[in-house]
């Protein structure tokens, strides 16, 4: 055989090996008292990064949300770090130095930048926070 036959015989191999990649889930816990949770997850850039998250944070001893946050209290968004989104919101970042995004119960996007990916909930001061979001990341 010829190289151009053999090098194009490799190339159909990887990209069948790439298209068959099972994606990667991995369940993350994010408690609501912690300004980030670091998942453990490095991605990647052009990478698809699907999150789904359930559970509940207490943003004082009464008035908790979920995933997309508290509703109704825009006097909270002095103590939010995503200024647009729901207070006690699940937030995410690429990177310790990278711009928080909203997460929310349901929000898939691609890689922009490789890095370490945080989850956290929409708040500047989390001491007085408590529950947990659990997050499923999944990695195509």
């Amino acid at each position: 055989m010829n190289k151009v036959v053999v090098r194009s015989m490799v190339l159909v191999l990887v990209l069948a090996a790439v298209a068959c990649a099972k994606p990667v889930v991995r369940d993350v816990v994010v408690a609501g008292d912690q300004s980030w949770t670091d998942t453990g997850i490095d991605v990647v850039l052009g990478k698809k990064v699907a999150i789904k998250a359930s559970g509940e944070v207490f943003a004082n001893a009464t008035v908790s949300g979920g995933p997309d946050g508290v509703p109704g209290h825009p006097e909270w968004a002095k103590y939010n770090v995503v200024p647009d989104a729901q207070h006690v919101a699940l937030i995410g970042k690429i990177g310790e130095d990278g711009t928080p995004f909203l997460v929310g119960a349901d929000t898939s996007f691609v890689v922009r930048v490789d890095g370490r990916l945080f989850l956290g909930p929409n708040d500047r001061d989390t001491r007085n926070n408590r529950g947990e979001f659990v997050a499923t990341v999944t990695l195509r």
